[in-house]
């Protein structure tokens, strides 16, 4: 049968109280990080940890946010869960990921990437979760509103289509970032100066 309410509304009350860590992260990361404005031009691997910092953020506040009843009533089914979803995994897990790789190879395995490729491989990660985001975030919120206005599922699937198309897009510019990804950490392993700390390779 339906879930109770008590259920429900205790489900709401620990995922708003979710925002004290939340916060708590935020400030402290956050107050870390001031000031380190030349080491984010410098570190590839510190601006993705920064990347993914900002990613854990938002997909907390955001999951905090949608579970509110009434939002989350207009939005559930729509393409704003999976915007949320893909904030934490894309903005958040992947980053993560991607600023360890970097580190382990520059600091344990004494090798240096291509700073060049590293630099495309960053920003085309930016511009490709910021898009894939905020095309199916705003999709999610159009999409949960004509429902409630009454309108059908299929009433909206051209009102979805450029958002798909940008999320399309999108994806592209992520996907070919991560090939640079893949492509300049495999190099870098395989053709590197054996034995020599620092060895830099040439674009």
């Amino acid at each position: 049968g339906p879930v109770p309410m008590w259920v429900m509304s205790a489900s709401v009350t620990a995922s708003l109280a979710m925002l004290v860590p939340t916060i708590s992260t935020m400030v402290n990361f956050g107050g870390t990080a001031l000031g380190t404005w030349h080491i984010f031009q410098q570190d590839i691997s510190y601006r993705f940890s920064l990347l993914a910092y900002f990613g854990y953020i938002g997909a907390s506040l955001w999951g905090s946010i949608l579970a509110i009843m009434s939002l989350n009533a207009v939005v559930h089914f729509t393409n704003m869960t999976i915007a949320h979803v893909h904030l934490g995994f894309v903005g958040f897990g992947v980053p993560g990921l991607i600023a360890f790789v970097y580190f382990y190879i520059e600091r344990s395995l004494k090798l240096k990437y291509s700073q060049n490729l590293a630099e495309w491989h960053f920003w085309l990660t930016v511009i490709g979760i910021f898009g894939y985001v905020i095309s199916m975030g705003v999709n999610g919120w159009l999409e949960g509103s004509q429902w409630v206005a009454g309108n059908s599922p299929q009433g909206t699937m051209m009102m979805r289509y450029p958002y798909h198309v940008a999320r399309a897009i999108s994806g592209l510019i992520l996907l070919i970032g991560q090939l640079l990804f893949v492509w300049n950490i495999c190099t870098t392993i395989n053709y590197s100066p054996k034995n020599t700390p620092q060895s830099t390779i040439q674009n």
